[in-house]
């Protein structure tokens, strides 16, 4: 697994640990976006509830979001459950579906390490 810096290594590690879920391919990629920048790593909270073990679509609303931690976001909540902006309980597209391309999502300056995150997701899916 490659990362961004030792503050990216250091966040994903104590998350897999915090939420006990060393073979969790959803939760292990969630985490190691989570992880890629200061921004994410502050908020973190607002994107997953560790209590209900689910992610936070409306946390792409709020006003810490910046360019390139929103599209981190989008993809780590699509490799989590699918998310794509489109809202079933309440039968509503609450985003454009064209913000989940794979043009918008790894249109940044972190793209290699977004791209090890689907690998992560992948790989880890195939293994369990």
């Amino acid at each position: 697994m490659k990362f961004v810096d030792y503050k990216h290594s250091e966040f994903f590690n104590r998350m897999v640990i915090t939420d006990e879920c060393q073979k969790d391919s959803e939760r292990l990629s969630l985490f190691y976006i989570l992880g890629m920048c200061d921004t994410l790593r502050e908020n973190y909270k607002s994107i997953y509830d560790f209590e209900e073990r689910i992610v936070e679509p409306k946390s792409l609303r709020n006003g810490w979001q910046t360019g390139t931690s929103i599209k981190l976001t989008r993809l780590a909540l699509n490799l989590f459950n699918g998310w794509h902006g489109y809202d079933h309980d309440n039968e509503e597209q609450v985003e454009p579906a064209v913000h989940y391309t794979p043009n918008e999502l790894f249109c940044h300056e972190l793209a290699v390490y977004a791209l090890e995150a689907v690998k992560i997701r992948l790989l880890y899916k195939r293994d369990n």
